[in-house]
């Protein structure tokens, strides 16, 4: 049976061992009975009978078994049943080797764990302050202290006053041509005086005709008048009339810049809300993937461990290796610590 015990032993440990855990663990020599054997009473049995040590099967040491490239198994053969306790001192040694090279195992684990959960937690505070730096982006376009609806309130302001002022010019512009219609009446009505005039003056006396170029006289100077009128009521409409156009392609530029406007405004809404989204998203997926890992992590440790460990519990039920707080003193992870 111890026989069995010792070959399984041995062809577990395949790999080679580290040069750091023979000179740090020192091998002792084997307990019978809770008392250790002393040097003279292994000379004393020397020399009274011989030990029968196990031939290897090959021949390298321990120290050069790391350098070994070829993956075959250490096997033993025991001549007689006399060299037990040199073959369960190896053994135990081995059981040491094991166990160590699994602690430090657990050790990488559980530092690759620890920098996951760093790195984790750096990336939720990033997250955290990109989701706020997009909330306090979102609350000026939204609620009612968002600025884009004020600008927008008076823009709309704006352009209702130009409405209406536009509304008063064309009114204008419309009395204004009805009094140039009604002077050109009045003109063609003063020519056709004129033409009749005379007519008279050439067909009548002279006393008539001085008294009548007198009246022609005052009838052109009236004219003059009138035309003088006319010309500045002229210059006036045009003038009006390209004040007005000017203003209604002013208000139409505007018009289109303020569209303009809202568009990228509500486009730049719409990305910051899609951008939100995604960081929520993310940071739960990111929650998600540290739960699994942290749980998948559990599993394995338990899973890898073959021979039966005093083990303690911790509040939460789990079986945690005492030999593990043993020989680690510098990383304290009994439950007691865990808050």
């Amino acid at each position: 049976m111890n026989k069995d015990q010792n070959e399984s032993v041995l062809h577990s440990n395949n790999g080679p061992y580290p040069e750091d855990i023979f000179g740090q663990y020192k091998m002792e020599s084997p307990v019978f009975g809770n008392k250790k054997i002393n040097s003279t009473q292994n000379q004393q049995r020397k020399k009274k009978k011989k030990v029968l040590k196990p031939i290897r099967l090959h021949t390298l040491s321990a120290t050069r078994r790391r350098k070994c490239t070829s993956n075959t198994s250490y096997h033993t053969t025991y001549t007689s049943h006399t060299g037990t306790k040199s073959n369960r001192s190896n053994v135990n040694s081995l059981l040491i080797n094991d166990n160590i090279l699994r602690i430090k195992k657990l050790e990488n684990k559980l530092a690759e764990a620890h920098t996951k959960a760093r790195e984790l937690i750096v990336e939720n505070r990033l997250l955290k302050t990109f989701g706020k730096r997009h909330e306090n982006a979102l609350s000026m376009y939204e609620g009612k202290q968002a600025k884009l609806p004020q600008v927008i309130k008076s823009y709309e302001d704006e352009i209702r006053t130009l409405k209406n002022q536009i509304r008063h010019i064309k009114i204008s512009f419309k009395e204004m041509e009805n009094s140039y219609k009604s002077q050109n009446i009045e003109l063609i009505s003063l020519e056709k005086q004129y033409k009749h005039l005379l007519g008279l003056s050439q067909n009548k006396q002279l006393s008539k005709k001085e008294k009548l170029s007198d009246q022609l006289d005052e009838a052109q100077s009236t004219i003059k008048k009138q035309d003088d009128k006319i010309l500045n009521i002229m210059k006036n409409l045009e003038l009006q009339n390209k004040s007005h156009r000017y203003h209604i392609n002013v208000e139409h530029i505007k018009l289109k810049e303020l569209q303009h406007e809202v568009k990228r405004l509500e486009d730049e809404n719409q990305n910051l809300r899609s951008n939100l989204d995604k960081l929520k998203n993310k940071n739960h997926s990111s929650r998600q993937s540290f739960t699994k890992g942290t749980t998948e992590d559990s599993i394995s440790i338990v899973s890898r461990v073959s021979k039966p460990i005093p083990t303690t519990r911790d509040g939460q039920g789990d079986e945690i290796d005492e030999s593990f707080y043993k020989t680690n003193g510098s990383i304290s992870l009994k439950p007691e610590s865990i808050q």
